[in-house]
Protein backbone atom coordinates (compact mmCIF):
# COMPACT_ATOMS: atom_id res chain seq x y z
CA UNK A 1 0.00 0.00 0.00
CA UNK A 2 2.84 2.39 0.88
CA UNK A 3 5.10 1.10 -1.88
CA UNK A 4 4.01 3.79 -4.33
CA UNK A 5 4.88 6.64 -1.93
CA UNK A 6 8.19 8.41 -1.68
CA UNK A 7 10.18 8.61 1.53
CA UNK A 8 9.01 12.17 2.03
CA UNK A 9 5.37 11.14 1.68
CA UNK A 10 5.91 8.16 3.97
CA UNK A 11 7.45 10.45 6.63
CA UNK A 12 4.50 12.89 6.38
CA UNK A 13 2.05 10.00 6.84
CA UNK A 14 4.15 8.70 9.76
CA UNK A 15 4.16 12.14 11.45
CA UNK A 16 0.42 12.47 10.87
CA UNK A 17 -0.23 9.06 12.39
CA UNK A 18 1.99 9.98 15.34
CA UNK A 19 -0.09 13.11 15.90
CA UNK A 20 -3.18 10.90 15.95
CA UNK A 21 -1.60 8.13 18.03
CA UNK A 22 -0.23 10.38 20.84
CA UNK A 23 -3.60 11.99 21.85
CA UNK A 24 -5.44 8.68 21.54
CA UNK A 25 -2.84 6.99 23.74
CA UNK A 26 -2.83 9.84 26.26
CA UNK A 27 -6.61 10.03 26.63
CA UNK A 28 -7.04 6.26 26.48
CA UNK A 29 -4.43 5.06 28.96
CA UNK A 30 -1.95 7.59 30.28
CA UNK A 31 -4.51 10.11 31.57
CA UNK A 32 -6.28 7.43 33.61
CA UNK A 33 -2.98 6.17 35.01
CA UNK A 34 -1.90 9.67 36.05
CA UNK A 35 -5.24 10.38 37.73
CA UNK A 36 -5.03 7.06 39.62
CA UNK A 37 -1.49 7.86 40.78
CA UNK A 38 -2.65 11.29 41.99
CA UNK A 39 -5.68 9.90 43.83
CA UNK A 40 -3.53 7.13 45.35
CA UNK A 41 -1.04 9.66 46.76
CA UNK A 42 -3.94 11.77 48.11
CA UNK A 43 -5.42 8.72 49.83
CA UNK A 44 -2.03 7.78 51.31
CA UNK A 45 -1.68 11.31 52.72
CA UNK A 46 -5.19 11.12 54.22
CA UNK A 47 -4.33 7.72 55.73
CA UNK A 48 -1.27 9.23 57.43
CA UNK A 49 -3.44 12.08 58.78
CA UNK A 50 -6.00 9.59 60.09
CA UNK A 51 -3.29 7.59 61.88
CA UNK A 52 -2.09 10.79 63.64
CA UNK A 53 -5.60 12.04 64.44
CA UNK A 54 -5.98 10.44 67.93
CA UNK A 55 -2.78 12.11 69.10
CA UNK A 56 -3.79 15.44 67.56
CA UNK A 57 -7.26 15.14 69.09
CA UNK A 58 -5.71 14.61 72.53
CA UNK A 59 -3.47 17.67 72.07
CA UNK A 60 -6.44 19.77 70.98
CA UNK A 61 -8.48 18.56 73.98
CA UNK A 62 -5.62 19.52 76.33
CA UNK A 63 -5.32 22.95 74.72
CA UNK A 64 -9.08 23.44 74.94
CA UNK A 65 -9.15 22.55 78.64
CA UNK A 66 -6.26 24.95 79.32
CA UNK A 67 -8.05 27.72 77.42
CA UNK A 68 -11.30 27.03 79.24
CA UNK A 69 -9.48 27.05 82.56
CA UNK A 70 -7.69 30.29 81.63
CA UNK A 71 -10.87 32.10 80.66
CA UNK A 72 -13.05 30.64 83.38
CA UNK A 73 -15.36 28.56 81.21
CA UNK A 74 -15.21 25.58 83.56
CA UNK A 75 -17.54 25.50 86.55
CA UNK A 76 -15.76 25.70 89.93
CA UNK A 77 -17.40 22.46 91.07
CA UNK A 78 -15.72 20.58 88.22
CA UNK A 79 -12.12 21.62 88.81
CA UNK A 80 -10.05 22.71 91.77
CA UNK A 81 -7.28 24.92 90.40
CA UNK A 82 -4.95 24.99 93.39
CA UNK A 83 -3.65 21.39 93.13
CA UNK A 84 -2.94 21.89 89.43
CA UNK A 85 -1.07 25.15 90.13
CA UNK A 86 0.81 23.52 93.02
CA UNK A 87 1.78 20.54 90.86
CA UNK A 88 3.03 22.77 88.04
CA UNK A 89 5.03 25.04 90.36
CA UNK A 90 6.43 22.12 92.40
CA UNK A 91 7.58 20.23 89.31
CA UNK A 92 9.29 23.34 87.96
CA UNK A 93 10.91 24.11 91.34
CA UNK A 94 12.26 20.55 91.66
CA UNK A 95 13.85 20.61 88.22
CA UNK A 96 15.27 24.18 88.40
CA UNK A 97 16.64 24.61 91.95
CA UNK A 98 13.90 26.91 93.21
CA UNK A 99 12.42 26.74 96.70
CA UNK A 100 8.67 27.00 97.18
CA UNK A 101 8.42 28.92 100.46
CA UNK A 102 4.69 29.52 100.78
CA UNK A 103 1.49 28.49 99.01
CA UNK A 104 -1.53 29.27 101.21
CA UNK A 105 -5.19 28.60 100.46
CA UNK A 106 -6.58 30.83 97.69
CA UNK A 107 -8.56 33.95 98.45
CA UNK A 108 -11.99 34.02 96.82
CA UNK A 109 -13.87 37.19 95.98
CA UNK A 110 -17.40 36.93 94.53
CA UNK A 111 -18.95 39.78 92.58
CA UNK A 112 -22.13 39.52 90.48
CA UNK A 113 -21.66 36.64 88.01
CA UNK A 114 -18.02 35.80 88.62
CA UNK A 115 -15.56 34.67 91.26
CA UNK A 116 -11.99 35.90 91.44
CA UNK A 117 -9.65 33.29 92.86
CA UNK A 118 -6.27 34.68 93.98
CA UNK A 119 -3.38 32.35 94.76
CA UNK A 120 -0.27 33.65 96.53
CA UNK A 121 2.96 31.86 95.66
CA UNK A 122 6.23 32.71 97.42
CA UNK A 123 9.44 31.36 95.90
CA UNK A 124 13.17 31.68 96.44
CA UNK A 125 15.90 31.24 93.85
CA UNK A 126 17.76 32.76 90.93
CA UNK A 127 16.22 35.65 89.02
CA UNK A 128 16.27 34.02 85.58
CA UNK A 129 14.69 30.81 86.88
CA UNK A 130 11.97 32.82 88.63
CA UNK A 131 11.24 34.69 85.40
CA UNK A 132 11.05 31.43 83.47
CA UNK A 133 8.54 30.09 86.00
CA UNK A 134 6.46 33.26 85.72
CA UNK A 135 6.44 32.90 81.95
CA UNK A 136 5.46 29.24 82.29
CA UNK A 137 2.58 30.08 84.63
CA UNK A 138 1.10 32.94 82.63
CA UNK A 139 1.99 32.28 79.00
CA UNK A 140 2.73 28.59 78.48
CA UNK A 141 0.38 26.84 80.93
CA UNK A 142 -2.05 29.79 81.13
CA UNK A 143 -2.93 29.08 84.76
CA UNK A 144 -4.27 32.59 85.23
CA UNK A 145 -3.26 36.22 85.18
CA UNK A 146 -0.43 37.51 87.33
CA UNK A 147 -1.94 40.53 89.04
CA UNK A 148 1.09 41.38 91.15
CA UNK A 149 4.71 40.34 91.31
CA UNK A 150 7.15 41.37 94.02
CA UNK A 151 10.88 40.66 94.14
CA UNK A 152 12.82 41.12 97.36
CA UNK A 153 16.39 40.43 98.38
CA UNK A 154 17.41 39.51 101.91
CA UNK A 155 20.55 38.29 103.58
CA UNK A 156 21.07 35.40 105.93
CA UNK A 157 24.05 34.94 108.17
CA UNK A 158 25.07 31.38 108.81
CA UNK A 159 28.41 30.48 110.39
CA UNK A 160 29.74 34.03 109.90
CA UNK A 161 28.97 33.92 106.18
CA UNK A 162 26.46 36.36 104.70
CA UNK A 163 24.48 35.13 101.76
CA UNK A 164 22.02 37.16 99.70
CA UNK A 165 18.83 35.50 98.51
CA UNK A 166 16.12 36.58 96.08
CA UNK A 167 12.52 36.03 97.02
CA UNK A 168 9.54 36.45 94.74
CA UNK A 169 5.88 36.69 95.64
CA UNK A 170 3.41 36.01 92.82
CA UNK A 171 -0.28 36.83 93.04
CA UNK A 172 -2.02 34.68 90.46
CA UNK A 173 -5.66 35.43 89.71
CA UNK A 174 -8.19 33.30 87.92
CA UNK A 175 -11.65 34.58 87.00
CA UNK A 176 -14.44 32.03 87.06
CA UNK A 177 -17.86 32.80 85.65
CA UNK A 178 -20.91 31.60 87.51
CA UNK A 179 -24.11 30.41 85.89
CA UNK A 180 -27.22 32.42 86.72
CA UNK A 181 -29.86 30.21 88.24
CA UNK A 182 -33.21 32.00 88.32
Amino acid sequence: MFNNYTYKQKNIVLIGMAFLFVPITYFGAIKNTLSLISSCSDLEYKLIEIKDSPRELELIDNQLSEIEMHFGKIDTNQLNYQPYILETVSNYCNSNDLILKEFPEPLLYAEHDFIIETNKITLEGEFTELLKLIYLIEQTKKLGNISSLHFQTFTRTAENVKQTYLSSTIYLQHIITQKNEK
